[in-house]
């Protein structure tokens, strides 16, 4: 007979954790590539908005973000209301139609939109530096 798997599961087998020690024994095990790439985050506005030269800049306004990404966070830190997207396209989408002021994103994604649509009728207003906001590709 097979040992019944609906059951609770017992922690008696296991060695007792302290809180986060998991994660740490990961990070040293795991955590040793260097980015192969690193795109900083942007704030891309229309090409004729002048409007916004700092995150503080985006107090008040209206920027389309993924609820999901990072930048979603620096948005809505640096005061901005955040217009819900699923993605990179739809937010281009609204700032190209004026119903948004602005998109916080990585430099790579701006780029690469420009090469497939320019002209766009978009710029990078800000590029955002800190390490933390960083975005890299493990090796």
């Amino acid at each position: 007979m097979g040992r019944d798997l609906r059951g609770p599961r017992r922690r008696a087998l296991r060695p007792h954790r302290e809180p986060g020690q998991h994660q740490r024994e990961r990070q040293e095990k795991y955590l040793f590539s260097t980015p192969y790439t690193v795109s900083p985050g942007v704030i891309v506005v229309a090409e004729d908005d002048d409007s916004i030269s700092s995150f503080d800049d985006l107090e008040g306004k209206t920027t389309a973000q993924s609820l999901t990404s990072n930048w979603y966070e620096l948005a809505t830190e640096s005061g901005a209301t955040v217009e819900g997207v699923e993605g990179w396209a739809q937010a281009v989408e609204l700032l190209r139609q004026g119903r948004v002021d602005a998109t916080v994103n990585d430099k790579l994604t701006f780029l690469d939109y420009e090469i497939t649509n320019s002209p766009s009728g978009l710029k990078i207003c800000l590029l955002y530096t800190s390490d933390a906001a960083d975005e890299g590709l493990g090796v």
